[in-house]
């Protein structure tokens, strides 16, 4: 295609305004027709925006689903930890008391090799 832009006007001929009034027609679009379009990607949008909105709504059901599944194990796990830490409690004031029970036993048994001498003593008497 020619480029009518720099030609002289006086070398146009009849064949070149023909061909560049076809080729300006070709590209040319009628209001109606740019309306009709308009309205064609209006309505795709809107399907497009809808079908969008479905599929973020079902991913957000799913993750909500997910979230609440994640909620009862976390809870699940919570109880079990709660429940070994009370274990883990409990056993711990068991050996505490043996350790000082064994303390005192220590301790009456170091008094008694200290003072085992007045102790006898005492009984003897």
């Amino acid at each position: 295609m020619k480029d009518y832009s720099d030609i002289n006007p006086n070398e146009f001929t009849q064949k070149d305004l023909m061909l560049h009034l076809l080729h300006v027609s070709q590209h040319t679009v009628t209001r109606e027709e740019l309306k009709e379009d308009v309205s064609k990607v209006e309505v795709n949008l809107k399907d497009t925006i809808l079908s969008l909105d479905n599929k973020i709504d079902r991913v957000e059901k799913n993750l909500k689903e997910d979230i609440s599944k994640l909620d009862i194990k976390i809870d699940k796990v919570e109880k079990n930890l709660k429940e070994d830490i009370s274990k883990l409690d409990a056993k711990i004031g068991r050996v505490d008391n043996r350790i000082e029970r064994l303390q005192w036993f220590l301790l009456t048994g170091a008094l008694v090799i200290l003072f085992k001498e007045q102790i006898i003593k005492l009984i003897v008497q």
